[in-house]
């Protein structure tokens, strides 16, 4: 149980800083004011939340890893929107691109939630998820 608990931090830990990164890089790229600082903290944050998503594989359950599985695809789909952004000169290509950017991480959060709540149930810190009826 220990185990699981500590992979299930790291994963929601890793899950957030990624999406916050990569929100932080699309508003500095939306304010034209992004750097390799913001570069860097999103591909630290993608690497550090890869290596959860592996152990996860060896220790989550089905259910933990569905739910993860939706957010991971937004959180990819999102980087790949970022790499198309920073590869495109016209700010009439990027604006567009960057609201999709925005709109994807928005989401997660709701996803994240209901993530967590599967996660507390299966650690036995609660018995009902807050999403049911």
């Amino acid at each position: 149980m220990d185990q699981r608990r500590n992979c299930y931090v790291q994963l929601n830990a890793n899950d957030r800083n990624y999406r916050d990164a990569m929100l932080a890089y699309a508003y500095a790229l939306k304010a034209e004011s992004a750097g390799e600082a913001e570069a860097a903290e999103v591909a630290a944050a993608r690497r550090a939340q890869r290596d959860s998503r592996a152990e996860a594989q060896m220790t989550a359950s089905d259910e933990v890893l569905n739910s993860e599985g939706g957010i991971n695809a937004q959180l990819t789909e999102a980087y790949r929107l970022l790499k198309q952004i920073e590869r495109a000169s016209d700010a009439n290509t990027r604006e567009p691109l960057l609201e999709e950017v925005i709109e994807l991480l928005d989401e997660i959060i709701l996803m994240m939630s209901r993530m967590r709540a599967i996660m507390r149930i299966e650690l036995a810190i609660t018995d009902r998820s807050p999403f049911e009826d």
